[in-house]
């Protein structure tokens, strides 16, 4: 799939988010779901609705599993067919979960006890294709800043540990080899 047919896909899923699940700006959204095409529309569509995409570990045991989705706050887990036994006996326990979106289309959807479980492919059916992409707020501008600070941190951290190789009298050309 090119990149300009995934960027349609996920926005297709940002404006579902928002139209027919009803997700706000900084609503979490979890997945459940081991790396695929569709996980990776997920990290797209689900930022460009301006909400948090939140990923569980499917390695988790089924308490962390319960505590983590409760603890953040999830309002829909996106899973992967082949998970959805995992999460059958725990969704009783996931008290802030509204649904559940199985990543597959129709055909492939399987029986569920999930409560409100849709199939993926039918809930961004017929979304535009296009997306304002939202702007960066304060937290994400601070986020950033931090990122950049801890950068240069590391850059002048190399440069001290250079001077004290220097300082020591380890010659330049032995520097990478330590």
């Amino acid at each position: 799939m090119s990149a300009f047919a995934r960027r349609g896909r996920s926005a297709q899923l940002a404006h579902a988010l928002e139209q027919r699940l009803h997700v706000a700006r900084g609503d979490r959204v979890a997945t459940f779901a081991w790396n695929s095409q569709r996980h990776l529309e997920l990290y797209y569509g689900v930022s460009g609705s301006g909400a948090v995409l939140h990923t569980i570990n499917p390695r988790l045991f089924a308490a962390q599993i319960a505590y983590v989705v409760n603890h953040a706050r999830d309002r829909f887990v996106f899973v992967d067919p082949d998970l959805v036994p995992v999460l059958e006996p725990l969704a009783a326990q996931l008290s802030s979960v509204e649904g559940y979106v199985v990543l597959c289309d129709a055909a492939a959807m399987p029986a569920t006890s999930l409560p409100n479980a849709v199939a993926y492919e039918s809930l961004i059916a017929g979304m535009p294709d296009d997306i304002e992409w939202p702007e960066l707020d304060e937290r994400s501008v601070r986020l950033r800043a931090k990122i950049v600070w801890h950068d240069n941190v590391q850059h002048q951290g190399r440069k001290v540990w250079r001077y004290g190789m220097r300082f020591v009298g380890i010659p330049a050309d032995d520097w990478d080899a330590i």
